[in-house]
């Protein structure tokens, strides 16, 4: 397969293969150290029959060239998260449909996620290799063997895509990849980060979660607005003792000896007012949190040891089907109903495990352990 350096001389006739193809394979290069979000050095480009496509970013021309045809063609990419926003953030706009192998293959095998490396060679017999992965891609000329690594990266996933996707249909599962993958591109972006992702934040009281929820906001916007990681403007520990703690002053900050002074001198006043704002919040309107070692924890974890069992009888990843968050949601809203149920999940999710997880949750089955693997069972209750 030719490698093609794209320029603003070619760029026509890359957006001409774009104009006609049923999806382009999308991979980008980038490096993310000390940034808010990855600084983009390279995108690949692979429509399934034509070359492989080398786009520099760097060049003020050729992207602004390939960009109208770009939003307007599918995207194939594999575990898209960073790709669709740097690209985005590169072009102002993603098309409506991106397709994810790694979402895919999480439908129809029970690894998730899975790398593309590994897939690769799961599914195709190809080995890829990964010596590059930490190039320096900032660097200019591009090597031969950084083309090529590059090059690799969407030259296998058309044929992934389709091999995954007859997979998928065999077991009856096609219908649910292309909501899936909606779903992986709205949570992208729409919601790229969350407060109850921060370790511990299941353990706090709601008021606690209120003001964290309150901090977390100013730390992604002082982060996005100063271009650096939202960790290097306050740490996890700091940010969750802080919602703790709840310091009503300046000096109440500087006694915690672990938050940098100059932090607290720059940002005092403003973390102070978030902090009000969370206390400030009305009971009903605070954020419900499980608490740590209590009865809803331990159903949150019970279901979620469900899904894995259940994945591995019929063949699904039961981290992706049901991820930790909607497990939560579950438990903590507690549907009376099996159309309660199938209104919490989305209708891709409801047609593949609704009816066992109705199950679950009014106790008709069992999970038993043999030969030291978890399994579950369908049992009638007393």
């Amino acid at each position: 397969m030719q490698i093609r350096l794209a320029s603003p001389a070619t760029a026509p006739e890359l957006v001409e293969e774009l104009r006609t193809a049923a999806y382009v394979a999308l991979d980008t290069e980038f490096h993310a150290e000390r940034r808010y979000l990855p600084q983009l050095y390279l995108l690949q480009l692979h429509v399934p029959g034509g070359h492989a496509w080398i786009v520099d970013p760097l060049d003020q021309e050729t992207l602004p060239a390939i960009a109208l045809g770009l939003q307007s063609c599918t995207w194939l990419v594999h575990s898209g998260y960073q790709d669709i926003r740097l690209i985005q953030q590169a072009i102002g706009a993603v098309p409506a449909s991106v397709l994810d192998t790694q979402v895919a293959a999480g439908l129809i095998g029970v690894v998730y996620p899975a790398s593309y490396a590994h897939l690769t060679e799961m599914y195709l017999g190809k080995h890829l290799a990964k010596t590059e992965t930490l190039s320096d891609w900032s660097r200019r000329p591009l090597s031969r063997d950084q083309l090529n690594y590059a090059a690799d990266d969407v030259l296998f996933l058309p044929t992934l895509w389709e091999t995954l996707l007859e997979n998928a249909r065999q077991l009856k599962r096609e219908s649910a990849v292309l909501p899936a993958c909606l779903e992986a591109l709205e949570k992208t972006l729409l919601c790229p980060t969350h407060w109850r992702d921060v370790p511990g934040a299941q353990g706090l009281s709601p008021s606690q979660a209120a003001v964290l929820e309150q901090v977390f906001d100013w730390r992604e916007t002082v982060a996005r607005e100063s271009d650096q990681p939202a960790k290097a403007v306050l740490p996890d520990p700091l940010l969750l003792e802080i919602a703790k703690r709840q310091p009503a002053s300046i000096n109440d900050l500087h006694a915690d000896r672990r938050l940098p002074k100059n932090l607290a001198r720059r940002w005092g006043e403003e973390i102070l007012q978030r902090i009000h704002r969370g206390l400030s919040t009305e009971p009903d309107q605070q954020p419900r949190v499980l608490g740590r070692g209590t009865a809803e924890s331990r159903q949150v974890a019970w279901l979620e040891l469900f899904a894995e069992a259940l994945g591995q009888t019929m063949g699904f990843a039961g981290r992706l089907v049901l991820p930790h968050r909607l497990a939560e949601q579950i438990v903590l809203y507690k549907p009376e109903s099996r159309s309660d149920l199938r209104f919490a999940l989305s209708p891709w999710r409801d047609d593949l495990i609704g009816d066992q997880l109705w199950a679950a949750v009014n106790g008709r089955i069992n999970l038993s352990i043999s030969d030291f693997d978890v399994r579950q069972q369908v049992s009638t209750p007393p």
